[in-house]
Order: C-alpha cells, then sequence, then structure tokens
C-alpha cells in the first residue's frame, strides 16, 4: 500500500506539474494573441488617421495654397513706428528755433526710398536757422550728424555742401 500511495502522489504531483505547464501556455498564447489584437488595432487606427490627412490635404490643398499666395503676394509697406518717433525728433531738434524773420525758400526736402516715401519734416530753412542759430559750427556739426545718421537708417545718402543739402 505504501507503494501505491507514494505512486499515486507522484502521479498526484505530475498531473499538477502538467495543469501549471498547461496554463502557462495558455496565458503566454493569450498573452500573444491581446499583444498581435492591439498591435492590429493600433494599425487599423493609424491607416484610419492617414486616410483621413489625406482627404483633408486634398480638400483644402487648393484653398491653402491660394491663401499664402494671398500672403506673400499682397505685402503692405509700411513705416515702422520707430521710424516716427525719429522723424518726429528730428523735426523738434531742427524747429527748436523758429524765425519769423526769415522766410522759408525751400519746400520739405522729398524723399523717396524703399523704406519710405514722402515730405521729411526737415527743410533747408530749418537747417539755415540751426547755422544761423548755432553760436559754433561744432554744435551745428552735432546737428548734422543726429541728421545724417537718421537717413542713414532708411539707407539714404545726403550730402550737406555750400548750405544746401543733396540726396544722392
Amino acid at each position: 500500500m505504501a507503494s501505491q500511495s507514494q505512486g499515486t502522489q507522484q502521479l498526484l504531483q505530475a498531473e499538477k506539474q502538467a495543469k501549471e505547464e498547461a496554463w502557462m501556455e495558455v496565458e503566454l498564447h493569450y498573452r500573444e494573441r491581446e499583444q498581435e489584437f492591439q498591435s492590429k488595432q493600433v494599425e487599423q487606427a493609424t491607416r484610419c488617421q492617414v486616410q483621413g490627412m489625406q482627404s483633408s490635404q486634398q480638400r483644402n490643398c487648393e484653398r491653402v495654397l491660394a491663401q499664402l499666395l494671398g500672403m506673400v503676394g499682397d505685402v503692405r509697406p509700411q513705416v515702422h513706428p520707430n521710424y516716427q518717433i525719429v522723424l518726429s525728433s528730428i523735426h523738434r531738434r531742427a524747429c527748436l528755433f523758429p524765425s519769423r524773420s526769415l522766410p522759408q525758400r525751400n519746400p520739405p526736402i522729398k524723399i523717396t526710398s524703399h523704406h519710405f516715401t514722402g515730405s521729411f519734416p526737415l527743410s533747408l530753412h530749418s537747417l539755415e536757422i540751426l547755422r544761423a542759430r548755432s553760436n559754433n559750427s561744432v554744435k551745428f556739426r552735432s546737428y548734422l550728424a543726429q541728421i545724417r545718421i537718421s537717413l542713414l537708417f532708411f539707407n539714404l545718402h545726403w550730402e550737406f555742401v555750400n548750405s544746401q543739402v543733396t540726396l544722392t
């Protein structure tokens, strides 16, 4: 009897071990199938998104191109706000000493460049007033240097020769 119980015990243990191995194989097979299922779901979702993007691209391609060409082709040149500040500060400096005794002989300087088109608020008359009112030529040269820097800011080149301003 003892040998039967020992054989039975071995059979029960072998059965238990086989059951565990079978359970592990079933669990492994289940995990593999779950991973395959998830990868197919991801692949299907990706394919659906790509198809949606392609159809959206086909529908909106012409509209987006027209919008881009409109934005690139319809450039409205504008003077930067800082340019106005520079011009107004030059005007204030040039017209610090208004004189009623000197008639204005020249209209404001006309400036045309790729940055700015319009009348510069500094006239030759203002330059003559500055030259006449400044006690020394150093002060007048500093005013001219400030004006020259501001004009170079607009990519303009000019010369002051014999009391005349020439834009080149």
